[in-house]
């Protein structure tokens, strides 16, 4: 049985350490908390609620954002664990409008990685 890339947040625990110490990151469809995890890899964590639609609907919106993370952690993991939050409107979302906004997201967490890993070296 191939192992899953991507690790998931179970707990309401581990949800509720993320929003309250993480980084908040709004767009216009996704809401992204940030926090690191001291691990050595990434654990995502999604809240679909109803208000963006149906089961159908809330599911396809995880598909979607699942496969970006896919991607997107596989080219350099981030060592943190992330909620993404779906809004409303991400249904109406573009797969590329999310993934480029999602990726926003991203390319400012490496460099802040970079940065404090630098500092760390000093």
């Amino acid at each position: 049985m191939k192992r899953s890339l991507l690790q998931t947040l179970k707990r309401r625990g581990e949800f509720k350490l993320v929003f309250d110490q993480g980084r908040k990151f709004p767009s216009r469809h996704l809401i992204l908390y940030v926090h690191p995890n001291g691990l050595k890899q990434s654990r995502l964590g999604f809240v679909v609620s109803r208000k963006v639609g149906n089961a159908v609907v809330r599911n396809r919106v995880k598909r979607r954002l699942r496969e970006i993370f896919r991607k997107l952690l596989a080219e350099s993991p981030l060592c943190c664990d992330i909620v993404v939050v779906a809004r409303s409107t991400a249904p109406e979302a573009d797969f590329l409008d999310l993934d480029r906004s999602i990726g926003r997201v991203f390319a400012g967490l490496k460099c802040e990685n970079t940065i404090h890993s630098d500092h760390q070296a000093l």
